[in-house]
């Protein structure tokens, strides 16, 4: 029995709480269930009338033409269907959950009605939008399902075992005690206890017989009742676990081989992805999508699509050891991509990064510059387009270009101090901007707005040590500096800690 089959799998991957795809394999088509720490949190079928879209029409809440529309911007965008929607507010998250729910309870009648080919776990993580996830446990999802069906299979199953004295599974999965239970489920639950026969237990449950054979069948199916006489071991269907090993030999098998003809640009991205992983829970959305504060709606939506299709596993099918990397990636480009797009986000994002957009400057229009960074060897060249980018606001091309400069030119101060200052404009961008300019104090050290920045980057992240040394070399070009003078003045009053580090600044 395909539900049989459904079930067992569902119960192994819920004990162990992982995440990935559960594909059905039917004769016309595939219905997939995402699953996310052991709770089905998404689902997907390729037969037209169950697909999302469709069950929305039938619903009334999108119409036909709303619907080729959406599907057409949403495979441009790289979305899912349902992402679409929600971000572009044709439907709520919350019709978009019940529709998910519609769609289960198809995919559980089909169960019944047709025999099922074959069944496969694939462990991985789900790069959807988490706000789409269904927001009910599994246990719940299926016990409100099997209220709203009928089958002959219900009868079947409770005339097989009616004689026969339920007890309470005795490895429960879907703990009780977390589900909803009405309270016909629970007056059952309540006498299962291997002293009374199911027929026993229908006779005083005052119900009638359908309702009493579809909930005896969702309670076993959720492996909270047992016959005890059947064991895991007699089981025909292939289990998870058998099916993970097997998963795992064939990965082994194939990553092993694949180490072996691994080129050097593979192993250059590998790396790549490993470093941008560790730093990506402080990465600002700004530098992972590549763009400035002014950038166009054009600009980001060409650099998501763009890095998506460069991070997506399905690019690199070899790299499977990467693979956990690249879903974490996406799925922080995705979060970011949906931040910056909507003017409210971006700004709530702002505040809470304390980021302050690069002043506009005063009545001047952005010119027009061509993008295509030119390499020349011509220095002034390259630093008439440098501050062409700056004018109109294109530091990402700046800052680009100014790398650039200092990789050609290591003695010119103006492309490290450049730098450094675009640096320091980004919070968290500031370790480089101090890189930068400690690089151009060292060509120049009377420059006073290298001094300055240097002094206040150190005191933002809080090497007071080094901001006070910078705030006294400040002092000593313009003794009137109110900075300087404030900060040391704050210093000076704590008297341990000026004495710990007086001798420290004494030299020039």
């Amino acid at each position: 029995m395909s539900v049989k089959k459904f079930a067992n799998i569902l119960k192994k991957i819920h004990k162990n709480k992982i995440s990935g795809t559960l594909t059905l394999v039917f004769p016309k088509g595939n219905r997939y269930v995402y699953i996310n720490d052991g709770e089905i949190s998404y689902l997907r079928s390729d037969y037209p009338e169950e697909k999302l879209g469709n069950i929305l029409v039938r619903q009334n809440l999108l119409t036909q033409n709303e619907l080729d529309v959406a599907l057409k911007e949403s495979k441009k965008e790289g979305m899912v269907l349902g992402e679409y929607l929600v971000n572009n507010g044709k439907i709520s998250i919350e019709q978009i959950k019940q529709s998910l729910k519609i769609l289960f309870l198809m995919i559980i009648e089909a169960c019944f009605l047709e025999d099922m080919k074959d069944i496969n776990f694939v462990e991985k993580d789900i790069i959807i939008d988490k706000k789409l996830f269904m927001d009910i446990k599994t246990g719940n999802l299926v016990l409100e399902t099997f209220r709203k069906i009928n089958h002959k299979d219900f009868e079947d199953f409770y005339k097989e075992h009616k004689d026969k004295k339920p007890i309470l599974h005795k490895e429960i999965i879907f703990d009780y005690r977390n589900l909803n239970l009405n309270p016909l489920e629970g007056f059952i639950l309540s006498r299962i206890d291997g002293k009374l026969t199911l027929e026993e237990i229908k006779k005083i449950a005052f119900t009638d017989e359908i309702t009493f054979y579809k909930t005896i069948f969702a309670l076993n199916f959720l492996g909270l009742l047992d016959f005890g006489e059947e064991k895991e071991s007699d089981v025909k269907e292939e289990t998870y676990q058998q099916q993970a090993k097997q998963v795992e030999q064939n990965e082994n098998q194939t990553n092993n081989k694949q180490k072996k003809e691994l080129s050097e640009k593979d192993k250059q991205f590998i790396k790549h992805v490993e470093d941008l992983y560790v730093e990506l829970p402080t990465i600002n959305y700004y530098d992972l999508l590549i763009v400035d504060y002014k950038f166009s709606e054009e600009e980001l939506k060409q650099n998501y699509h763009r890095l998506i299709k460069k991070y997506h596993p399905d690019s690199h099918p070899e790299l499977k050891e990467i693979h956990h990397h690249l879903h974490s990636i996406i799925s922080k480009i995705t979060e970011a991509y949906n931040t910056l797009r909507n003017p409210d986000e971006r700004e709530k994002y702002n505040k809470k990064m304390h980021i302050k957009p690069f002043p506009k400057e005063p009545e001047q229009k952005k010119e027009k510059i061509k993008k295509d960074i030119i390499e020349t060897d011509q220095k002034e060249e390259l630093k008439n387009k440098i501050e062409q980018y700056i004018k109109a606001g294109m530091f990402y091309d700046a800052i680009t270009l100014l790398e650039n400069g200092c990789r050609k030119y290591k003695d010119d101060i103006y492309f490290f101090k450049t730098l450094g200052l675009i640096y320091y404009r980004t919070p968290t961008k500031l370790k480089q901007a101090i890189y930068y300019l400690e690089k151009a104090h060292t060509m120049n050290r009377k420059d006073l707005e290298v001094l300055k920045t240097l002094a206040s980057a150190y005191k933002k992240v809080e090497f007071y040590r080094e901001s006070y040394s910078f705030y006294k070399k400040v002092l000593a070009i313009d003794p009137d500096d109110s900075e300087a003078n404030k900060f040391i003045a704050e210093v000076e009053k704590k008297g341990s800690f000026l004495d710990k580090f007086k001798n420290l600044f004494s030299k020039e």
